[in-house]
């Protein structure tokens, strides 16, 4: 009989939509909480048998629970007072509240909480990643979910309204994050994967894995080869302060200058220290307008600085690479298609992504496990932005 049952029928007793029903029971993402529960509850009493495994009683999922897979927006929870005030908390308010949380969450729970920024949407070096992350968890039979977070939440460290409905069985955040916001998350004992985290990161004080690329040596190979290219005064532009990688590409062309003996010279480098800064086209170019005595190369922190840099030498009547030389990271699309064409670090994206998700959800499954500081290697890209021999 109830091999019988369609979700026309289901719908045809709710007064809903047959659209609305197929998403509940299939559980997509986007829908309230009550409605998707009195969905699945119609669905049990007529003997509807497909129901997604993670609605199924089966798995012993009471469909009564207020929540089930969502998509949040922005985390407008409980707030925890002032970034100060929620830091000291973390040694000393937050053991009760994880401990809540790893007993409401479910040894069958099999949601994933994706954490961003709300400007990382449709970003294009995130965008394959997640393509990879979310093929990765699906094969291990885990349902990705996107969490945005504002400005305003991260500074008041708030968890995403997720937390409180549904804790999640895993956790993995992109793009930078406070170092507080990292700690907050790591106090709740969820399963967490960071891709990147904080600038002054410290091996010693790792809490949850953290992916990365291999920044520094990478960057000191971009360096070394404007170096062989004849270049002696060379910059960097970048908000070293903002995330780890970033840090790390200082380090890398930091390095090698130090290696050939040349000066890294502060008033031919545009960088900015601040946790939450990031550099605007005319903020670099008031930058480089007043650097009296210009570098003929810089190293990048990423493309799109490095492509901002190659319109401002432009405007400023300078050519690229003959005046002044560019390197970038990320391989962007728009890096292939520049004029000239620009030197970069290609960053298997969506590989990447695959490899978060492989990592995530062998953590959920040894959480007891040490924590891991993972590198995905990178390839440098040589273009015509870099490869003009000075004489």
């Amino acid at each position: 009989m109830s091999q019988k049952v369609t979700q026309q029928q289901i719908a045809d007793a709710l007064h809903l939509s047959r659209n609305t029903v197929s998403k509940a029971l299939n559980n997509e993402p986007g829908m309230k909480p009550a409605t998707r529960q009195r969905i699945v509850q119609k669905a049990l009493e007529l003997g509807y048998s497909k129901l997604h495994f993670d609605l199924h009683p089966s798995i012993e999922l009471n469909v009564s629970r207020e929540a089930s897979t969502t998509w949040s927006g922005s985390a407008h929870d409980l707030a925890y007072g002032s970034a100060k005030q929620s830091a000291n908390r973390l040694t000393h308010g937050f053991a009760s509240e994880a401990a809540q949380t790893a007993k409401t969450a479910s040894k069958n729970n099999y949601l994933v909480s994706l954490i961003t920024h709300s400007d990382y949407m449709g970003n294009h070096f995130w965008s394959p990643f997640i393509k990879g992350l979310n093929l990765s968890l699906k094969e291990a039979g885990y349902t990705l979910a996107m969490t945005l977070v504002d400005m305003e939440d991260e500074s008041e460290l708030r968890l995403p309204q997720l937390f409180m409905q549904q804790p999640p069985a895993g956790v993995v955040t992109i793009g930078p994050f406070l170092r507080q916001y990292y700690e907050r998350i790591a106090a709740t004992s969820i399963p967490a994967l960071f891709v990147d985290t904080y600038a002054d990161f410290d091996m010693h004080l790792l809490k949850c894995d953290t992916l990365l690329v291999d920044n520094k040596r990478s960057t000191t190979e971009l360096t070394r080869h404007l170096i062989a290219q004849g270049h002696r005064d060379i910059g960097f532009v970048g908000d070293i302060g903002s995330c780890l990688s970033y840090a790390e590409r200082w380090q890398g062309y930091v390095q090698a200058m130090r290696e050939f003996g040349l000066p890294v010279r502060s008033e031919q480098c545009i960088t900015n220290m601040l946790p939450r800064h990031y550099y605007m086209e005319a903020e670099l170019e008031g930058a480089f307008a007043r650097m009296a005595n210009k570098p003929s190369a810089f190293v990048c922190a990423n493309d799109t600085i490095a492509l901002d840099m190659k319109r401002i030498a432009r405007r400023a009547g300078l050519r690229v690479p003959e005046d002044i030389a560019l390197t970038g990271f990320d391989n962007l699309a728009e890096s292939a298609t520049a004029h000239p064409p620009l030197t970069t670090v290609h960053i298997p994206k969506e590989q990447m992504g695959m490899r978060a998700g492989e990592q995530i959800a062998w953590r959920m499954a040894h959480p007891e496990r040490s924590q891991e500081l993972i590198r995905v290697a990178v390839q440098p890209i040589w273009r015509q932005s870099s490869t003009y021999q000075r004489q």
